[in-house]
């Protein structure tokens, strides 16, 4: 309740009374913490500017909580654990510290999986010797040994260098054993062990199972599987790996061991040999084919053959191509005389010269010439008709002999 003045008469003089409300008198320890040598108003703007004074009740949102007496307390009460949260927080089995800190949900998920974390190492070596002086043997190009005696670092490349120092903090695994055909690198059998440089000595990691670091030099993580540190993908095993089949982007099929068998059969299977696949088909050439039949006849110019069924002079392809072979044959050699065979599209004999065959004392029967795909001069369309025209000169010979021509076409689709 609030202070009540009441006004009366009494012996004829007015009186004034106060009624106090004692919930408006300060206990002792509130009046105890009202700062000394001050009153009033001054009272209450230092009461409110000590964040001691300030009760987390009364905290605005901004997130910051005042620790000492020139810093104005302020914050957001639901960030503060309750009485029950923050007592199950230092409950059993262990009370938190810095030593004994919270697992967060990657920490419990790799606990699961087997995986014990290990700082990230900065390289691999070969070789560990662990007396004074620099390597010696024979080694494999781009081997390192560590020396641990003189805290240097060796590599090899058609010797050893004079190697250089390790630097404090820098940390080294030692998962595979090098190539030394002599054993004077002071290799042994691989420890497996992650050498850390403090500066003065080197503080040595005995692998447990699960153990797990990245290599700062291939990016990789790998894992120890109680003999060798292996990539971590590796430890899987092939055949229990997820989408086995593949399907989407970026995934592969997988297939038989008759299927590869089949596929590497005849010939291996490499970057310049590659197997066909169903849209390559039609980039292998096919032919069609033209005969003058009879013998041809001495002194033409420009004859166009028939197709060997002796229907048409011009043949329409199934699709747009080029035109990369001709070959010829004739039923006997050539006797005197030259005959000259030249492909046509539209009857037009083709630009370039590189498939016109000459039937001469030189190349007296069969002959064949090709050309690259796509050459200019030798493309057609699909609505192209392909055909062959013949030139003889007075004394070729022979007139009685059938002709044979075939043009080799590779189509774009």
């Amino acid at each position: 309740m609030a202070n009540i003045t009441i006004i009366r008469i009494a012996n004829g003089r007015k009186v004034i009374d106060t009624q106090i409300d004692p919930s408006n008198i300060p206990t002792t320890d509130q009046a105890a913490s009202f700062p000394t040598g001050a009153s009033g108003a001054d009272q209450l703007v230092k009461a409110s500017a000590v964040g001691g004074y300030v009760t987390y009740g009364n905290l605005d949102t901004n997130g910051d909580v005042g620790t000492t007496a020139s810093t104005v307390a302020a914050g957001n009460d639901s960030r503060f654990p309750t009485s029950d949260e923050k007592a199950g927080l230092g409950a059993a089995p262990n009370a938190l510290s810095a030593a004994n800190p919270v697992a967060d949900k990657t920490y419990v998920d790799n606990l699961v999986d087997g995986i014990e974390w290990y700082p990230s190492v900065d390289d691999e070596v070969n070789y560990v010797k662990t007396t004074a002086g620099a390597p010696t043997g024979t080694a494999t190009s781009g081997e390192k040994c560590l020396n641990t005696n003189e805290a240097k670092l060796y590599t090899y490349t058609t010797s050893w260098d004079a190697g250089v120092a390790v630097s404090s903090g820098e940390r080294l695994v030692f998962k595979e054993d090098g190539d030394d055909t002599s054993g004077g690198s002071g290799t042994y059998t691989a420890d497996m062990k992650i050498y850390d440089y403090n500066g003065s000595t080197f503080d040595e990691t005995t692998p447990t199972l699960g153990g797990t670091f990245n290599l700062d030099t291939d990016g990789l993580d790998y894992r120890y599987t109680g003999s060798v540190w292996a990539a971590k993908s590796s430890t899987v095993s092939h055949n229990n790996t997820s989408g086995l089949q593949g399907g989407t982007t970026g995934e592969y099929y997988h297939i038989t061991a008759n299927q590869e068998a089949g596929l590497d059969a005849a010939t291996a299977i490499t970057a310049s040999n590659p197997p066909q696949t169903l849209a390559d088909r039609d980039k292998l050439p096919q032919r069609i084919s033209f005969a003058y039949f009879g013998g041809f006849a001495v002194s033409q110019t420009d004859v166009e053959f028939y197709d060997v069924e002796g229907v048409v002079q011009r043949v329409q392809p199934k699709a747009a191509g080029s035109i990369v072979g001709h070959t010829v044959q004739l039923e006997s050699d050539r006797t005197a005389g030259t005959l000259t065979l030249e492909p046509t599209i539209d009857g037009t004999k083709v630009t370039p010269s590189d498939l016109d065959v000459t039937i001469d004392g030189t190349t007296p029967n069969d002959a064949h010439l090709e050309a690259a795909p796509d050459t200019s001069g030798l493309t057609f369309t699909a609505s192209n008709k392909l055909g062959i025209k013949a030139t003889s000169d007075a004394s070729w010979a022979p007139t009685t002999a059938t002709v044979r021509s075939d043009l080799h076409l590779v189509y774009n689709t």
